[in-house]
């Protein structure tokens, strides 16, 4: 079994990290929408704004809960797929988005071969 692999922006920026979010969003496989309201516990749950919403509450803070992960070898099962299937997925994330009392985090699932456009885009290392 292959590790994931991290991958970082060079030189992070809050524009850089939108830009790579909104790109995903409009391509991925599935976007959650996660909250996590801290007075009632650290359970997520479904978000109750929009990917536009969140993303509007965005701020430079946030920079440092950016993950790019190819994930290997992962079960897909209720996530991107309704049969059993393992297979490299790259996720998109970030968290930290605050707003009152509630924590959001967007996770976005794509197809591997998605990692190559983005290289594209913006310069990964890992």
């Amino acid at each position: 079994m292959q590790d994931d692999v991290i991958f970082q922006l060079k030189n992070p920026s809050l524009d850089k990290i939108k830009e790579v979010l909104i790109w995903a969003n409009s391509i991925g496989k599935k976007t959650d929408i996660n909250m996590v309201d801290c007075y009632m516990g650290f359970t997520q749950m479904a978000s109750d704004r929009s990917f536009s919403d969140v993303m509007n509450l965005i701020t430079p803070a946030c920079v440092d809960f950016f993950r790019i992960i190819l994930r290997r070898s992962m079960n897909v099962f209720g996530i991107i797929s309704k049969e059993p299937d393992t297979r490299d997925v790259l996720e998109i994330s970030v968290r930290g988005i605050g707003k009152g009392r509630a924590e959001y985090l967007i996770c976005i699932y794509l197809q591997e071969e998605c990692l190559e456009e983005l290289q594209k885009m913006v310069e990964v290392f890992n």
